[in-house]
């Protein structure tokens, strides 16, 4: 009943965000922000077929996505589908940004609403971010868009298509000195 009701939330928080993304005036695919009409997927951009935790269990290691701590300990982050078909980071946090054209479309990082797992849904982009000493911000981030369901024969979830892309850099990232 927690895990539901967790879930629950995750949905909710999403809706929620993507209200606040798509109510966006600037929000044309020219300015700042993420959405707008549909542009080509980035260089660098990877498709998977990811397999959920109760089949298969798919870890997907993005290049540079690695947490580095201040005595410099490095341990590679992966980002993974739980049991319940949450998108999670095993050493990060993640966040839903709403349903987006596609990954291209997923530009900048919100400053709060970061979670340790997010519902995953079709048509939507989510961005994961690692902490990295060496970073500007102190994190580095992984953007990934959700491309469609993996079923089984049975028509029950397996699984997703995604794409992503790391190293991502935000557009609005704070001025570096």
């Amino acid at each position: 009943m927690k895990r539901i009701l967790q879930r629950g939330a995750v949905v909710l928080l999403c809706a929620l965000l993507l209200g606040a993304v798509s109510c966006d005036k600037d929000d044309d695919g020219a300015a700042g922000g993420n959405g707008g009409a549909a542009v080509p997927d980035p260089e660098g951009t990877v498709m998977v077929q990811m397999r959920n935790a109760n089949n298969g269990d798919t870890h997907v290691y993005p290049e540079e996505f690695k947490w580095k701590s201040t005595n410099y300990n490095t341990d590679p982050c992966y980002l993974y589908i739980d049991e319940a078909d949450n998108l999670t980071c095993n050493s990060g946090d993640v966040i839903c940004i709403g349903q987006v054209a596609g990954l291209g479309n997923i530009r900048e990082r919100p400053e709060v609403g970061w979670a340790d797992e997010a519902a995953l849904l079709p048509g939507y982009g989510y961005i994961l971010r690692a902490s990295n000493i060496d970073a500007p911000d102190g994190y580095v981030y992984c953007r990934v868009y959700v491309v469609g369901y993996l079923t089984s024969t049975g028509g029950g979830i397996i699984g997703a298509t995604v794409k992503y892309q790391s190293p991502f850099i935000p557009e609005n990232l704070p001025a570096q000195e």
